[in-house]
């Protein structure tokens, strides 16, 4: 599955007018967290998911959640590569849940973090990539109240400040796109 960067971009500018929110540095977060096509780097790939083993030990093992439950929060996903856990603490599997018919949440136990349910959830959530590119402007929102309304703190919360370069890499694309989407 590809989504190309000028549809990205429509899904970023509706996203953030519904926020009251500039769009071009969530713009810039899609085009440096997502995984692009290797044959067309203008095609994100929704679908790729990645493990990120040391969040795995740091944050998750402690959870106490079934083991698959625990290697899916350890997991990045989409455009975003927004973690299984910052899905979880922003509420998307629970909203995910609430969206569905009685049978389905029945299913389930009407708990969002059913191990079953869980995976169902992920599946819907790597083939929307309005909701990845939505939960990812949640989560920069809920680190921009985080760190008192400063945006380069934000940034670094965004991505777990554990890279120093993160946040000048992620402002240089600004300009560029830009220059694409002529201010």
């Amino acid at each position: 599955m590809t989504i190309h960067r000028d549809q990205v971009w429509q899904l970023t500018k509706m996203l953030c007018a519904q926020r009251s929110i500039d769009p071009w540095l969530q713009m810039a977060f899609n085009e440096q967290e997502g995984e692009k096509d290797k044959t067309n780097p203008l095609l994100y790939r929704p679908d790729v998911t990645r493990l990120e083993q040391n969040y795995y030990r740091r944050y998750i093992v402690a959870m106490n959640y079934a083991t698959t439950t625990e290697g899916l929060l350890a997991m990045s996903w989409g455009i975003r590569q927004m973690m299984g856990e910052s899905l979880r603490e922003i509420g998307w599997f629970a909203a995910n849940l609430a969206r569905q018919n009685d049978a389905y949440r029945a299913t389930y136990n009407n708990d969002p973090m059913h191990y079953l349910g869980i995976v169902d959830s992920l599946n819907r959530y790597c083939v929307e990539p309005s909701e990845q590119i939505a939960t990812g402007i949640d989560w920069y929102l809920k680190k921009l109240k985080a760190a008192g309304g400063d945006q380069d703190k934000a940034i670094l919360y965004y991505n777990g400040g554990g890279r120093p370069g993160y946040k000048d890499e992620l402002l240089a694309r600004i300009p560029k796109l830009q220059s694409i989407y002529s201010i």
